[in-house]
């Protein structure tokens, strides 16, 4: 059940992302990215659990959902991005060349020239729907769409357990 309720916060955010995307409101837009890549993340703690006494667990749920060790909800890396987002701030100064920053930008990619892919700290490209991140990307169609099939799965698995 946890796992449908959280794909479908996923599923929200995702909604609310495209409205603030089209309205151009900035803060709506980071708010929802974030509550997308916090429901992903914790998807993913349900199928893939950090605790290794709970592997186990974790591939039955996966196994009896559907997932596979090549599902976009198993990379949690961009969530780790943005809830470490302190840390990332001191990476960047300390290692950036020209100390050029782009953050929480909604740009296609190339729309700013002269600006290192590493000084590009938060950037959704809405032509593509790609988020970005010091040159690592994010493509978040993918993500929503297996946070669509894990809800369904698993609800229609909740569904059955309650017949």
């Amino acid at each position: 059940m946890e796992v449908s309720r959280q794909a479908t916060f996923g599923i929200l955010a995702y909604e609310d992302l495209m409205s603030a995307v089209y309205a151009r409101n900035a803060t709506r837009i980071w708010y929802s990215v974030q509550s997308l890549l916090v429901a992903a993340g914790n998807v993913s703690k349900l199928l893939w659990p950090p605790r290794k006494r709970s592997t186990g667990r974790g591939k039955e749920l996966r196994e009896a959902i559907g997932v596979t060790e090549t599902s976009p909800l198993k990379a949690r890396m961009f969530r780790n991005i943005f809830e470490h987002y302190d840390e990332q701030l001191e990476d960047w100064m300390m290692s950036s060349k020209r100390h050029n920053i782009v953050d929480s930008s909604v740009l296609p990619l190339g729309a700013i020239q002269g600006v290192d892919a590493e000084d590009f700290l938060r950037n959704i490209d809405p032509n593509d729907w790609t988020l970005r991140f010091r040159g690592s990307r994010l493509e978040i169609r993918p993500l929503v769409e297996a946070l669509r099939e894990v809800r369904d799965k698993a609800g229609t698995i909740v569904s059955a357990g309650r017949s």
